[in-house]
């Protein structure tokens, strides 16, 4: 309105100027304006709008949610033998056990026994032998000391003559006898009554070993041992 007043001249010709008159609005004549209050955020919103962050291409995105990781496997322990902790380090020696467990034992009812044997107390030996070292390197020697007579039966089973076998094997001493004898007897002392149980008819035949092979040591541990492991 303000610029039509001032163009209001050049359309009809001179004007007289006249002096303003004030107008007066009466405040019931034009009501005042009422701001509405902002509305309010609910508290899940106000969460929202904290937690949220605008990404530079606008798109508004949530927390995000730390991804699960998957919890490793762990790898199994293996179970404690007495015979690998003694030849640590002498694969052949070591084999040559493996090959009487495998070969021999595992196919007869007998050698099944002994196998079961071995593994009941394998824990126990274990942990007696770790805890003395003098008994840990004789029972190292006795092992070493007793692969032939091992070699000799596994030869045997693998179709050597038993000749060839006994051979390998050679007749078993005093001196293996006592040795053998010396090393179970300290295990049995060290030992639980279980362990006691079933090294005592061990070594009550350990005697009836000397002069004998392989095979016929053998023999005398399958007539030995129950009919079921």
């Amino acid at each position: 309105m303000f610029s039509l007043a001032l163009l209001a001249p050049s359309w009809g010709g001179p004007v007289h100027a006249q002096e303003p008159t004030a107008t007066t609005v009466s405040p019931t004549d034009t009501p005042e304006a009422t701001e509405a209050p902002p509305p309010t955020a609910s508290p899940t919103e106000t969460l929202l709008a904290e937690t949220a962050t605008e990404t530079p291409t606008g798109v508004l995105t949530g927390t995000p949610v730390p991804t699960e990781t998957a919890t490793p496997t762990p790898t199994p322990t293996p179970r404690p033998c007495p015979v690998r902790a003694a030849l640590r380090g002498d694969s052949q020696g070591l084999a040559a056990y493996q090959a009487l467990r495998d070969e021999v034992l595992a196919h007869s009812v007998a050698g099944r026994h002994y196998t079961a044997r071995y593994e009941k107390h394998a824990p126990e030996v274990a942990r007696i032998l770790a805890a003395d070292p003098v008994l840990a390197a004789r029972a190292a020697a006795l092992l070493r000391q007793w692969q032939p007579a091992v070699k000799g039966l596994v030869a045997i089973e693998r179709g050597a003559a038993v000749a060839e076998g006994n051979a390998l094997g050679y007749p078993v001493t005093a001196r293996d006898v006592a040795a053998a004898r010396a090393v179970l007897e300290a295990l049995a002392g060290r030992g639980s009554p279980a362990l006691q149980a079933d090294l005592k008819p061990m070594l009550a035949q350990l005697d009836g070993f000397v002069g004998r092979t392989p095979a016929e040591i053998w023999t005398a541990l399958e007539s030995a041992a129950p009919e079921q492991p």
